[in-house]
């Protein structure tokens, strides 16, 4: 039996005001009704239906006229599968291999061709949005019922998965969402992640399954957010902690920018003490951090308020329980994905001997049960027989006015084991590696004072917005190599 349990709830939502704004794509300055958006998902999900092929993989950012292919998905029963068209052709046809059967939505003709897809396409009834059908003898789903939504991790700390996701886990999911921030049809839910990571569908589904209209501003361009916001009157947003980040000199400079907003929620990426201090200065809304990722959602979630400890990140959600084995946060959860996509053996091994999910993160938690955060496994380094953590050396120098953002990393060096290295964007000009050492020598024990310092003009970020910490490491160590570069702590 398929489960249309997403789509029902869209018609439920859908029927009490059709009217109502639901999509406002803030590039093209349009916008659709939900009238107008059950419409036109109908209609391409008549399409769908038609079609042998049980996955849709969209590659690009679909604009808000081609966001109803998404919902078609849910009514047709079909696995919805975005992809980045970022990735380079050779790395798509990777990943869309061993789909089965599939429809590949591409941007245009080119796209189609640097995949090799052929001739044989279709349209979709959405502004002439283009589907090329391939066909695959090795149906990938065979024996298994398919998932409603593939979401491949960034990979950036590591390999990436292909996470599967039921309609009722994705319903469950957004409803958690819903009432966590209490989302109301009042609401306007401002987006600038694209929808092939997990906060820009989560942004949708909160939206559409609320009642409330969903801005869509990918990409992320300061001015744009800022527009965006004060044009549509956005009143919540769960932004990445770099976005907010890269905002917080003009949010400094004009607090006004934000007078609409109710929530303020950052995500992806824990966020810094003193920059959570500093926006909760200049609110006069709520401001929430989430710890979770995309195989369980949203894990712990905490209000911030002012005056208090901003440095943990809450408690477990309602369903949720977590603990801290060898230094790593372990959960259980009624949010869990329903694996990773054609590796079974891989999700089996995500998981302990107990049945507690291993998240790959090392944190704490204190007395109170709130969690603490202290980076990804295999980031923390042995530097003189005492063990470093990288989150600790950034949080350390977040207090630091010449770092704009930094990195910390281990060098490998045959005395030490690993030198303590850091990546840093100064925040004007004049700033010198010195200044940055200085500082740390006050702020953190002598075991976290860098070493070695590279700094950047700006730091590469994937395309959801977070750091791209691997390609940040890998380059600082390249351009470590060179003596030039190098800055040595011992005088």
């Amino acid at each position: 039996m398929i489960d249309r349990s997403l789509w029902q709830r869209f018609v439920e939502i859908a029927d009490r005001d059709p009217n109502r704004p639901a999509i406002i794509d803030v590039t093209a300055q349009a916008e659709w009704t939900y009238g107008m958006v059950r419409e036109r998902a109908e209609g391409a999900a008549e399409i769908l239906a038609s079609c042998q092929e049980q996955f849709i993989v969209q590659i690009g950012e679909p604009d808000g006229a081609s966001l109803p292919l998404v919902l078609a998905a849910t009514c047709a029963g079909k696995t919805f599968v975005p992809l980045s068209d970022r990735e380079p052709p050779a790395r798509l046809a990777q990943m869309i291999q061993g789909f089965g059967d599939r429809l590949v939505v591409c941007p245009d003709a080119g796209c189609a061709d640097a995949l090799g897809l052929g001739q044989d396409r279709i349209g979709l009834g959405l502004d002439g949005l283009m589907a090329w059908r391939v066909a695959d003898d090795a149906a990938a789903l065979e024996g298994t019922d398919a998932p409603f939504l593939i979401t491949h991790s960034s990979g950036s700390t590591g390999l990436p998965k292909a996470i599967a996701i039921s309609q009722a886990v994705k319903l469950k999911r957004s409803l958690q969402s819903i009432e966590l921030f209490g989302i109301t049809p009042d609401d306007r839910v401002l987006s600038v992640s694209p929808l092939h990571h997990s906060l820009g569908q989560r942004h949708l589904f909160v939206s559409l399954l609320s009642g409330a209209a969903l801005i869509k501003a990918y990409p992320f361009v300061p001015d744009r957010w800022i527009t965006a916001a004060r044009a549509y009157r956005s009143t919540l947003a769960i932004a990445v902690a770099t976005h907010l980040k890269v905002l917080q000199p003009a949010l400094s400079a004009d607090p006004g920018i934000l007078d609409s907003f109710r929530v303020m929620v950052t995500s992806s990426a824990p966020a810094e003490a003193e920059f959570k201090t500093k926006v909760l200065d200049a609110a006069a809304f709520e401001f929430w951090e989430i710890y979770g990722m995309t195989e369980a959602a949203c894990v712990t979630a905490v209000r911030y308020q002012k005056g208090l400890d901003t440095a943990h990140l809450g408690t477990a959600l309602p369903g949720v329980e977590i603990r801290i084995r060898d230094g790593e946060i372990q959960l259980k959860s009624a949010y869990l994905c329903d694996g990773y996509f054609g590796a079974p053996a891989r999700w089996q091994d995500a998981f302990t001997e107990d049945g507690w999910f291993r998240s790959g993160d090392l944190g704490r938690i204190d007395e109170r049960g709130r969690l603490y955060y202290l980076g990804r496994q295999g980031e923390s380094f042995q530097s003189a027989g005492l063990v470093v953590f990288p989150a600790e050396v950034e949080a350390g120098l977040q207090g630091c006015r010449d770092v704009l953002d930094c990195v910390a990393f281990g060098v490998p060096n045959t005395v030490f084991e690993n030198l303590v290295g850091l990546a840093y964007v100064p925040s004007h000009d004049a700033v010198t590696d010195r200044d940055i050492l200085a500082f740390a020598r006050t702020a953190l024990p002598k075991h976290c004072v860098p070493a070695r310092i590279c700094r950047f003009e700006r730091f590469p970020t994937l395309t959801s917005g977070k750091l791209d910490r691997k390609q940040i490491v890998s380059l600082s160590l390249e351009a470590l190599r060179d003596p030039v570069a190098r800055v040595d702590i011992v005088q």
